[in-house]
């Protein structure tokens, strides 16, 4: 049984809506003797062998909204018990939902969590043959889940292994845009058989084996320095070199850090760059195009990290890099307003071109729909069908209203928006009504598209239980 090294989503600062940290440090995890300590009788325990990664993977849908019900109307959230894992049903838009996990099943009744680590970190690999989740107890009191990283078929959901690595955070970990039998992450603790100490890695899933590609052991990082990915926001995945660039975040003690990029492709670090802002501490972030990226309020050249002009809309809220019809990197996010930002649109789906800083609404007061909901995540990870990214909004978890406890799609390019299905999960505030469920941050949908963008996932803790299950929703579009 392999455990990771945190339990901590690092992105709860990212938003005011986002009120509970998570979890117990996952170093005490991994000193209890990886799980030796727990006597949990998993589910999991006979491994299967992996698919072949050399095939082609579902193509793009041209129309991924083709077959739903379309419009701007009001539909209620369906009365609906838990569906049983593996039992598909029709969403009241068309869409195909099925539960795919059972954590309480798995783990000896015991309550736990299931779910995407975050809605910007790939769960499938790039030919969707695989398929990443994240495991922990959550908040669920006296529960001796483990945390660890599962490893499914990403076409009939079986699962296959445990990942045997260890992650400076739970989203800290990237598959490949290029390579379905790769995943990056990143660790202040090592691989298995190497050196000690913050290291970019990647770990071959056909070899079951991890490597180290980059050891971050000269100045300014020291061995007590956390090392990772920042705020995660995936990598360069549209670079027309072909290069594949990350940022990488040196933690110096709040607020103060170190930023740089690292070219994975050519082995070649950035010059490290100090900051000491509050609105800074989410790190350097590369956009698709490798050329851009984001840190605090400034778009910032990629490499030298010079700043290039300052955010026309709130970075600090949930978002996610996607890229337009004309190749140009995009911020797409939600925006609620703020004396900062007051000219700023308000809605959901808030698209801002960083090249040019224009800003337009896809999903918003301005196109019709409403004031936006909060507990709203975005994934735009479709990079096998650019211009089109998901959406998961809580709102009011009754699911009454408009966007209510909705998972929608939106093109960023023609404007096209359609509902796909409710997500059911109560979330995480507990100033709604009903309340966030007792998972509370767990409990957020965080919505991933898939790349080929016909199919997303989600978690929902379905009416405010103390499970959250991951939950896959396949368009009608969808072809194997």
């Amino acid at each position: 049984m392999t455990f990771v090294l945190s339990q901590h989503p690092t992105m709860c600062h990212r938003s005011k809506f986002c009120r509970l940290q998570a979890g117990l440090p996952g170093l005490l995890l991994w000193l209890c003797g990886f799980g030796a300590a727990f006597g949990i009788q998993s589910a999991y325990a006979a491994s299967r062998q992996p698919v072949p990664p050399s095939l082609p993977g579902p193509p793009p849908a041209s129309q991924p909204c083709a077959g739903l019900t379309l419009g701007q109307g009001v539909v209620p959230m369906a009365a609906r018990a838990k569906p049983g894992l593996g039992r598909p049903y029709k969403s009241v838009y068309g869409a195909t939902v099925e539960r795919i996990t059972d954590v309480k099943a798995w783990n000896g009744g015991q309550n736990g969590v299931i779910a995407p680590m975050y809605s910007t970190v790939p769960a499938w690999n790039s030919n969707e043959t695989y398929l990443v989740l994240y495991q922990t107890k959550g908040f669920a009191k006296g529960s001796n889940v483990p945390a660890r990283y599962l490893l499914f078929n990403g076409m009939n959901y079986q699962f296959i292994r445990d990942l045997p690595i260890t992650t400076a955070d739970v989203e800290d970990v990237y598959w490949s845009p290029v390579d379905p039998d790769i995943l990056y992450y990143i660790t202040d603790y090592g691989v298995p058989n190497g050196n000690w100490g913050p290291v970019l890695a990647q770990y071959s899933v056909s070899r079951n084996s991890s490597k180290v590609l980059h050891r971050f052991d000269g100045p300014p990082v020291t061995l007590n320095q956390k090392v990772d990915f920042g705020h995660i926001l995936y990598l360069s995945w549209n670079n027309a070199d072909k290069q594949l660039i990350v940022g990488i975040r040196a933690q110096a003690g709040y607020p103060h850090l170190f930023a740089a990029s690292y070219n994975i492709t050519t082995g070649q670090a950035g010059p490290w760059k100090k900051y000491a802002s509050d609105k800074d501490w989410t790190g350097l972030q590369i956009a698709p195009s490798g050329k851009l990226g984001i840190i605090g309020d400034r778009v910032v050249d990629a490499v030298s990290q010079a700043v290039v002009r300052r955010m026309n809309t709130d970075s600090g809220e949930h978002g996610d890099f996607g890229v337009l019809a004309n190749g140009d990197d995009a911020w797409v996010s939600s925006q609620f307003g703020s004396s900062i930002f007051s000219s700023v649109p308000e809605g959901n789906v808030i698209v801002e071109n960083l090249r040019t800083g224009q800003v337009r609404t896809i999903v918003g007061k301005a196109t019709g729909w409403r004031y936006p909901g909060v507990g709203s995540h975005i994934s735009a990870l479709a990079f096998k069908n650019p211009g089109w990214v998901a959406n998961s909004i809580v709102g009011n978890p009754s699911g009454l209203g408009l966007l209510d406890s909705t998972i929608l799609l939106a093109n960023i390019d023609t404007g096209q928006v359609c509902r796909v299905a409710h997500h059911h999960s109560n979330g995480s505030d507990p100033t709604t009504h009903p309340p966030g469920g007792p998972q509370g941050y767990w409990a957020e949908p965080h919505v991933v598209i898939s790349p080929s963008g016909t199919r997303l996932l989600f978690a929902s803790d379905w009416g405010g239980s103390p499970d959250v299950d991951t939950y896959v929703v396949t368009l009608p579009g969808f072809r194997p």
